[in-house]
């Protein structure tokens, strides 16, 4: 199901792909339908963002979404205050977008909520192959941008537990800004403003080699990814009052 105001497709790496407004657009796949993963995991989707998040938006998540709970709020208010949230442990997986454009990666295994999030900002109105995968074999996370591997993480070697909500693809759960101003800053609705294409979920973890091979599929598009079919964004022009 897509749901939101409007659909616009738009010319992608391979055909077309979807853009998503920022504020309603989303898709969703029953529960019933989604895979049903274990030992291994792996999330793939080209994306070119239009604007960066107001926090973390999923690409491709099914999450339980239990509501943000706030833990701690310092510091005056304006540029300098802070929000401290209690740490997530949702069941469920997660490769998104964080509020400054870093690729982000969660898998809740055994009784934790893992995070791996990469160093590498993406930046706006440019094309990128993103991968994020798990085996419970190796008990190895990773993240993968253009066929590279810019991070991972090793944990124990456990199964993935997953939601039992939809899968959801460019909206998740209500969140508050990553920098808020003031104290009155609540939680709010939002989606992912950019275009997603060759969004894809795997039962196993694809190796490195694999993932190159998959990105050099697309390596034609990938030359010129500066290419993006997307609106420019300007500043709106107003009458020169005196």
């Amino acid at each position: 199901e897509v749901a939101g105001s409007k659909t616009l497709w738009r010319k992608g790496v391979s055909g077309t792909a979807l853009q998503f407004d920022g504020y309603y657009s989303e898709i969703t796949l029953p529960q019933k339908n989604a895979p049903k993963l274990r030992d291994a995991i792996t999330l793939e989707s080209w994306v070119a963002l239009g604007a960066y998040p107001w926090s973390d938006v999923p690409i491709i998540q099914q999450m339980d979404d239990s509501p943000e709970e706030l833990e701690t709020q310092e510091g005056k208010v304006g540029r300098d205050f802070q929000v401290s949230l209690k740490v997530e442990n949702d069941r469920g997986y997660f490769l998104g977008i964080d509020g400054y454009g870093k690729p982000t990666f969660k898998l809740k295994t055994g009784d934790r909520l893992q995070v791996l999030k990469a160093g590498k900002v993406l930046k706006r109105r440019t094309w990128y192959h993103l991968i994020a995968s798990y085996s419970k074999t190796t008990g190895m996370m990773k993240v993968y941008v253009n066929g590279d591997k810019v991070v991972q993480k090793q944990m124990a070697k456990r199964d993935i537990e997953l939601s039992e909500n939809p899968v959801r693809i460019g909206k998740g759960k209500d969140r508050r800004p990553i920098r808020p101003v003031r104290r009155n800053t609540f939680a709010d609705s939002y989606s992912l403003d950019g275009l997603l294409d060759e969004v894809k979920i795997y039962d196993i973890s694809l190796s490195e080699d694999q993932v190159k091979a998959v990105y050099n599929a697309f390596q034609e598009t990938a030359e010129s990814r500066m290419q993006v079919d997307m609106d420019k964004r300007i500043f709106p022009e107003g009458e020169n009052r005196k």
